[in-house]
Parts: C-alpha cells; structure tokens; sequence
C-alpha cells in the first residue's frame, strides 16, 4: 500500500480510498511497470471522470444491454489496415481511437452516437479520440448513402457540423431536408447544391473508401466500433449499441497489457 502512495501521491491516494471501481483499475495500472508515473495520472483521472459520467450520464443508458459483454467478433482487424487519417474528433495524438462504423439509417447507431463524444470529452488530456466512418448498409440504400452525402457536404463548409449533425442526430433532432440544413447550419447553398452535385466524385470517393473498408473487414451490421490503442497497436471491436461501460471497460482491459 505505501508503494502505491509512492507512485501516485497521497491526494490520487484519497480518490483511491472512494471509489472501488477506480480502485480495481488503478491497482491493476500500478502493476504495469511500463506504464510512466504520468501517464498513469492521467489514465487514472480519465477513467474517473468517465466513470462518473456513466454512472450520472445524460447519455441513454440501455439496460437490457447492461450486462452483455462485447460481442465475439471474426472481424478482419488483424490483416486490414484501418486508415486513420480520417474525420476525428478530440486529440490526434490520443492514445486510444474509437473508430465507429455507422449508418444515418441505423436506429442503433442512432442510440449510440453520444457514447463516443462523452467518452472523448470526458478523457482528460486527450486520452480518447474518435474517428467517424460511414457504413451504409444495403437494405438501407440509397437514403443510407444520400443522408451520409448531405452529412459530409455540410460539414465540408464548417467541420464543427460534423459533430453537431451527429449530435441532433443521436438526440433524433435532425431534419435532414436540404432546406433545414441550411438553414440551421447557415450553409452557403450554392456550395452545399454543388457538393451534392459531386461532379468530382470526391464525396462518393471517400463513402466508398469507407465502405470498402468497412467490406474488408468483415462488418455487417451497425454500429460496429473498433478500440485502437495507438501506443501497442493492439484493436478490440464492440458491436452493437452497448452501454458506456462496456467502452470503459474495454479500453480498462487495452490499458492493462
């Protein structure tokens, strides 16, 4: 017990004595000698405020789901490689990515849209980034593929609409009618008619890289997250609409090997 006070100090000691579920995370951190003081800090404080958050959320909790544990998974994640270069939200250099693939016709995806951005607004330090990849399904189309169009062409003109779309949309305030779009993001409309026009076939280029991808690995159905830890390399997938805590979870167990 004094080497732990000797790592982390005696006030991250007193927080230490509070919460057991902090406790469990931060005792099995300390094992890991590899992991700097600092970092630990900062892993532990994170994983305190997002705790906090899961347990006194606005976000919807699911509670027929509140037990299951992350689907098995025979995603390709071993021999694909995910690009990563992509729309993020939070820090670039965060140590864990959550790459959700998603669809704007998928009522699950929908339910899961605020878990992401609470995890990366709640992670001190940028501990946490999220990466958007559009997935739309087959027996979804063509509006999977129209919305996702709309989606990005809004966001071209200010990125800040990427996230506040998602946003109204996880919330099912969205109107996706061109006319509401522009109105509510105070989109130049001769610009917003020319993306959709997508004469370059820029916008159906990076859809389908998304697809492609998506393809490759073997997703079928949305929303499909894949956890990166960029510091070991190391990915494990959550699918389905699963509460905060199975994210935290997750990313509790990356954190440990």
């Amino acid at each position: 017990m004094v080497s732990v006070i000797g790592v982390v100090g005696f006030g991250i000691w007193k927080l230490y004595q509070a919460n057991t579920k902090t406790n469990a995370l931060l005792t099995s951190l300390v094992k890991q000698q590899e992991v700097s003081n600092k970092e630990l800090a900062k892993l532990r404080s994170s994983f305190n405020k997002i705790i906090e958050l899961s347990e006194n959320s606005n976000v919807p909790s699911h509670p027929q789901q509140k037990r299951q544990p992350a689907r098995d998974s025979s995603l390709n994640i071993e021999t694909v490689k995910i690009n990563k270069d992509v729309l993020t939200y939070g820090s670039k250099d965060a140590r864990f990515s959550l790459v959700t693939y998603m669809d704007f016709q998928c009522t699950y995806c929908q339910r899961l849209a605020a878990t992401p951005r609470s995890l990366v607004d709640s992670a001190n330090e940028g501990l946490v980034n999220w990466k958007w990849k559009n997935s739309p399904l087959p027996m979804h189309e063509p509006m999977a593929t129209e919305q996702a169009k709309k989606y990005i062409c809004a966001g071209k003109q200010d990125e800040k609409n990427y996230w506040d779309i998602i946003a109204s949309w996880g919330s099912k305030n969205l109107d996706l009618t061109d006319a509401a779009i522009t109105a509510k993001y105070k989109l130049d409309l001769a610009k917003y008619e020319a993306c959709l026009k997508d004469a370059s076939g820029e916008i159906k280029n990076i859809i389908e890289n998304d697809k492609a991808e998506s393809q490759a690995l073997g997703i079928s159905a949305t929303p499909t997250t894949i956890i990166i830890d960029n510091k070991t390399g190391k990915m494990k997938p959550i699918i389905g609409a699963l509460p905060m805590e199975q994210f935290i979870n997750t990313i509790e167990e990356m954190a440990k090997e």
